[in-house]
């Protein structure tokens, strides 16, 4: 049916200018218009609001009211300025004169608040009217921009954020390498970076299907950041294959340290929907700037130690550089080396004695980890107890020595010599063993040895790490007579509150200090503190490491009450340790001389 004239007319006459064309219709049509324009302003899913020239609100429709918090009755007819006091956080009005003034329409995005202060993210269209000459009036079109603006938010961070493992993926990954090397660059730093694969996890996804295979890629990423350090980066990219970005490393035994405790990570089952799934991985390293002096270099060669690690029977890591690459094996093989060396007999305890400043004579001894290897010979301590720790093997070891030691000084006192104080050193995975006081004890009593004379050695590091579990233990050795000595004092975070706390009954200044305190004054004033610290809190004072007669004469000046080192004796095996013993030595007070 076609459409009546009067309306064909209506409607192809009607011109670019509103308010020409209100002009142009009859009067009868000129006011249905205008109520459907009015109905048109309040069914508008804007929020319309419509200022005269004399900012005053002509009107608002419902969506105004409910976006901007404003009750119709509050606005409506209201002068802008009274408005604005009342809600400064609308930028329309501040837009308003100029619209009036320059007659352009205006447009732009904010982030403003509501009549009660909640913040959300406005789009203003401020159109004045009519569009030629003097503006009579200003009609602003405002929209609710954040569910658009949050939906936009969530889309860059998935851009840059693996959804299943909540890790950063490639792309974030990327930035940040970049960004990072050109901080290591401008700081010439070192920096590593680790590519691990999952081995076998295509085996997982096809036969317990891909659901399981994605509950194990997320407990894999949680036990990643778990081991994570400040400063680590750790990322997806893609499939089964994290990246671990280290920056600012000090050395490659560094790197090496890390790696092997992101490795033994795998040594624990994973749970996967209520399985217990094993899986272990392949680990990949290139360092910068040796392997590479940018990302896709670095991330290239990387991969190629991935492949090799792979090609090499898998569960092992490599570097992409041949140096490093035999350096990595020979911590391998000195690891597995020194997991049959309690067995083989190859390990053993040697003593130094700990000589009295006031006495001159022998009052204690410190058992010492000693290991002799048939190929590689005496292995150093710094070599390989940092092994033991990493490994976990430090626990079985680290009770062999105790063991040893009480029984040898058992030994000693049944020959009727005398009755010293024998210090043994605590590793920090020793004491969070959750039977750490009853091994200690039962040694005790298996070895007739009388817990009194026991004076454990531990690093400031282990009590701080959990100050609760600490206070416990060393309550139940202390009720027992135990005595408690920190090692390698003012090497760590020397804090004063501990030594309270914790009822500490000696200090050992540390031998770094003592070596260059003749030639050195900052380390010849750590020390002097250390012993003003030492008296006033009236701990036993022992100083590691004395080589020369003038050390001994500073220690004593100082207020030290006992030293070892090799200016009385290196550590001794036991044998000659206690033929030692046997010709009670004394060191002259006067002349301190062994």
């Amino acid at each position: 049916m076609p459409l009546e004239p009067s309306k064909t007319n209506l409607i192809r006459s009607v011109p670019a200018d509103p308010a020409a064309w209100l002009d142009s219709l009859p009067a009868a049509d000129r006011e249905n218009s205008s109520q459907l324009l009015a109905a048109a302003a309040w069914y508008c899913p804007a929020a319309v609001i419509i200022i005269n020239a004399q900012k005053k609100v002509v009107g608002v429709n419902p969506q105004f009211c409910e976006m901007t918090g404003f009750a119709p009755d509050n606005i409506s007819g209201q002068q802008l300025d009274f408005i604005a006091a009342e809600h400064p956080g609308i930028l329309l009005f501040a837009n308003l004169i100029q619209a009036l003034r320059t007659g352009r329409t205006l447009q732009g995005e904010y982030y403003t608040c509501k009549k009660d202060g909640s913040r959300y993210w406005e789009q203003e269209r401020l159109q004045p009217f009519p569009p030629q000459g003097e503006p009579a009036f200003v009609i602003g079109f405002l929209q609710d921009l954040t569910p658009r603006k949050y939906a936009q938010a969530l889309a860059s961070q998935f851009a840059f954020q693996d959804l299943l493992t909540e890790l950063p993926n490639r792309l974030a990954f990327g930035s940040l390498l970049e960004e990072t090397l050109h901080h290591s660059v401008s700081r010439g730093q070192k920096l590593a970076l680790a590519l691990l694969d999952l081995d076998r996890f295509k085996i997982i996804n096809e036969t317990l299907g891909h659901a399981i295979g994605d509950q194990l890629l997320q407990s894999v990423a949680r036990r990643l950041r778990s081991q994570m350090e400040p400063g680590d980066a750790l990322a997806r990219m893609g499939g089964d294959e994290f990246i671990l970005l280290l920056p600012y490393v000090a050395d490659f035994q560094s790197v090496v340290h890390k790696i092997k405790k992101v490795m033994a990570g795998f040594l624990m089952p994973f749970s996967a929907n209520q399985q217990t799934l094993h899986i272990k991985a392949s680990c990949g390293i290139s360092l910068f700037p040796e392997d590479g002096q940018d990302a896709s270099t670095l991330l290239r060669n990387a991969d190629s130690a991935l492949s090799q690690a792979k090609s090499s029977g898998r569960n092992n890591y490599r570097f992409y550089t041949a140096k490093l690459n035999a350096l990595a094996l020979n911590e391998l093989v000195l690891e597995m080396a020194l997991r049959g060396a309690l067995d083989q007999g190859e390990l053993d305890v040697f003593y130094q004695p700990q000589v009295s400043l006031h006495t001159g004579r022998i009052v204690g001894v410190e058992a010492l980890l000693r290991w002799q290897h048939p190929e590689f010979g005496m292995v150093p301590p710094d070599r390989f107890i940092p092994l033991a720790e990493e490994t976990g093997m430090i626990v079985p070891i680290g009770s062999w020595v105790l063991r040893t030691a009480c029984r040898h000084h058992r030994e000693w006192m049944d020959a009727g010599l005398p009755d010293l104080r024998l210090a043994v050193n605590l590793s920090g995975r020793q004491f969070q063993e959750p039977e750490i006081v009853e091994q200690i004890l039962g040694i005790c009593e298996e070895c007739r040895f009388d817990p009194s004379r026991l004076d454990l050695e531990i690093t400031e590091s282990v009590l701080l790490k959990d100050l609760n579990n600490a206070n416990l233990v060393l309550r139940w050795l202390k009720k027992k007579g135990v005595t408690l000595t920190i090692d390698d004092f003012g090497t760590g975070y020397s804090s004063l509150q501990y030594l309270q706390r914790f009822a500490v009954d000696g200090i050992k200044v540390d031998r770094s200090f003592v070596r260059d305190c003749l030639v050195n004054p900052d380390n010849a004033a750590l020390v002097s503190a250390i012993c003003a610290i030492g008296r006033n809190f009236k701990l036993r004072l022992t100083a590691e490491g004395v080589e020369e007669r003038d050390q001994l004469h500073l220690l004593k000046r100082l207020g030290c009450d006992e030293f070892q080192g090799y200016y009385f004796s290196q550590p001794l095996p036991q044998v000659e340790c206690r033929a030692l013993l046997q010709l009670s030595p004394t060191l002259s007070a006067e002349d301190p001389e062994p």
